[in-house]
Order: structure tokens, then C-alpha cells, then sequence
């Protein structure tokens, strides 16, 4: 699902952004013609056009930049990502990929069990899905979500899917990617120690916006590895 370890606005709808910042940076739904991936962060970026917002021929360089630029996460961390993707690009060059190229089921990162989309063996495991997101966002009932609270419902999340598909793809590999995906939304849209903007994440999960209307900056600190690490062990202690 996110690319990231990690939509209901009609198309040509504008939101802008408040802030000196980001007044270049307006929200503009995707029109039919533009690509997305099955990542709401990514599809988030390109909304507000800091990848490019057709969706084409994006390069490691404007993936690497625009998410350090909205979320301040160590380049190191998001390049073999990119490299990783750039294996299925149909662009037709090796150094460019389109985001629906993201899609590519024989990635082993891609997983079933998403937060927000349905399984391929159900039908659209590309396209944000209110329903699958609902159940997951029931667990969210405050303010702020807690790493326990995150994880109970991404586990909520998984049982339903596998009850759901007989067919389901959910390795150890799949797992750890399923974790570092919740461990990048609750570090990005950290609040204090532990907790994360409920309403932040229910923007970018919903309409695949970035929530500078909400009150998200950027993180003053650098988002590294053992930041990531530190999440997911967390949740991996849930009982």
C-alpha cells in the first residue's frame, strides 16, 4: 500500500494552503488522465505538486527532495525505495518511474492487508477505499492515536483482510512492511511523545491531502532510521 516505510474532492477542486511556505503549493484533485500510487503520502505530494502533478516520469531526485522538503525523512532511508521501484518503471528509462508503476504486484513490499485499500485478489487494491479505511479509523477515537492504538487497528485491519481473501499475501516480509508504513504516519504527524494528529492522518488517508490547513509543519528534526525502528518495535510489543 504506502511506498513509504511507508479523495473525495472532485476532479479540478482547489484547497489552498496557508503559510508562506506552501501559497505555491495549492491542493488540486487528480484529474482522470494523471497517475497515483497506491501510497497516500505520495499521491499527497503530487496533489500539491511537489512531484510532478500528472503523476509521470517522476526521478529520484523529486522523490527524494519533495519528501524531505513536506516531511524532513532521511534521504538514506527513502532512496533504496526509490532504486528498489525503478525496477518496474514503464517509462521507458531507468531513472524515471510513473507512481502507478507502484503498483506492481511482483514488488515484495507490496502486501496485502492495506489501512485504506482493498486486496487485488477482491478487485481495486489501488484506489482509496472509505469503507476498509473506516474500519480502521473506528479505533481512533481521540485527539491523538497512540503506537498501541495504531497497532491494534492495523492488527484489526489484518484479521479482517485474511477472513476476507483466501489468497491472502502476508509474509514476515509483508508484515514488517505493513509496520514500517503505520510507523512513518505516527513519526510524521507526531504531536508529542508517542502520540500523532488523529486529524492529520485522517487527511492524508481520506483525501490524500497534505493537512497544512490543520496545522502540520514539517518536523524540525530529521525523521532517521531508528526513529522508525523505535515505532515499530513498539508495536511489535503490543500485546
Amino acid at each position: 500500500m504506502l511506498f513509504i516505510p511507508f479523495l473525495l474532492f472532485s476532479a479540478g477542486a482547489v484547497v489552498g494552503c496557508p503559510g508562506s511556505d506552501h501559497k505555491d503549493r495549492r491542493f488540486l484533485a487528480p484529474l482522470p488522465t494523471d497517475r497515483r500510487s497506491p501510497c497516500p503520502a505520495l499521491n499527497a505530494l503530487a496533489n500539491h505538486g511537489y512531484l510532478p502533478r500528472d503523476g509521470a516520469d517522476v526521478s529520484l531526485d523529486e522523490f527524494l527532495d519533495s519528501i524531505d522538503e513536506v516531511f524532513n525523512v532521511d534521504p538514506s532511508l527513502i532512496q533504496p525505495l526509490v532504486e528498489a521501484g525503478l525496477v518496474f518503471s514503464t517509462t521507458g528509462m531507468n531513472e524515471t518511474l510513473n507512481l502507478d508503476d507502484l503498483d506492481h504486484q511482483a514488488d515484495p513490499r507490496e502486501h496485502d492487508g492495506s489501512l485504506s485499500r482493498s486486496d487485488l485478489f477482491l478487485g481495486d487494491n489501488h484506489s482509496f477505499n472509505a469503507t476498509i479505511w473506516n474500519q480502521v479509523s473506528r479505533h481512533f477515537r481521540n485527539k491523538t492515536i497512540t503506537i498501541e492504538t495504531a497497532e491494534l487497528a492495523r492488527r484489526d485491519r489484518i484479521a479482517a483482510a485474511r477472513a476476507a481473501n483466501p489468497q491472502f499475501n502476508f509474509g514476515d516480509d509483508q508484515n514488517g512492511a505493513s509496520l514500517g508504513e503505520s510507523a512513518f504516519y505516527l513519526k510524521v504527524f507526531e504531536v508529542a511523545p508517542g502520540k500523532t494528529s488523529h486529524v492529520w492522518t485522517e487527511v492524508l488517508f481520506r483525501e490524500e491531502r497534505l493537512p497544512w490547513e490543520e496545522g502540520y509543519k514539517r518536523p524540525k528534526k530529521q525523521i532517521i532510521g531508528d526513529d522508525i525502528v523505535a515505532i515499530v518495535t513498539a508495536m511489535s510489543a503490543v500485546p
